[in-house]
């Protein structure tokens, strides 16, 4: 059985750790997220670039594929934030990660987003939108156009997508929507590890 980390850093840690993390990254990463405007999207892009650093290496070391995903030698990772939480998931195989902020949807990104089966399967639009993300995130070409093309079903288990095997996983998370998958037919266990202190 895989094993899969799942790092969290939450926004507030963030922002308590700010001092010492302007220290520990590079100019280019503070330049990289000193891009947003909002305060919150600025704590999330230096949560992500924090957290690349610490568990996947320098920069230099991360180049991105065909689609424009961030990718690296050896190790395969997959970053997700929403509202106050990022996470990186680490793993030995090509990994997607997604995680949604509950909130209430548009009943009408049921209809551009689901097919029939989706809908019917009593599941929430969020549970079912991470599990195609995370599924287009492991394989690579993330969600782009083709949203209605990604099978959220099953959200747990095995599946083939465009050729590909692989195995998706809900994770639980208060507040949250979360799902994580992994290339190839195998099942894996989820180590989360939460950063209270940068």
């Amino acid at each position: 059985m895989e094993l899969v980390r799942l790092i969290w850093l939450s926004s507030e840690a963030m922002e308590k750790g700010l001092d010492s993390l302007t220290l520990q990254l590079s100019a280019e990463d503070l330049a990289l997220a000193g891009r947003p405007l909002k305060k919150q999207d600025r704590l999330l892009a230096l949560s992500s670039r924090y957290l690349l650093r610490r568990f996947v290496g320098e920069g230099g070391r991360i180049g991105k594929n065909e689609y424009g995903k961030p990718v690296t030698s050896g190790l395969c990772f997959n970053l997700s934030h929403a509202a106050d939480l990022t996470g990186l998931a680490l793993a030995r195989f090509p990994v997607g990660l997604d995680i949604e902020k509950e909130e209430r949807q548009d009943p009408a990104l049921f209809d551009f987003c689901l097919n029939e089966e989706e809908k019917a399967s009593g599941l929430s639009f969020l549970d079912l939108f991470v599990a195609k993300e995370a599924l287009a995130k492991a394989e690579g070409s993330g969600l782009g156009n083709d949203i209605f093309a990604v099978p959220a079903l099953p959200r747990e288990g095995a599946l083939i997508y465009r050729g590909g095997a692989y195995y998706r996983k809900p994770v639980r998370r208060p507040g949250y929507h979360v799902s994580c998958c992994l290339s190839g037919d195998r099942d894996f266990i989820i180590r989360e590890e939460v950063i209270y202190e940068i």
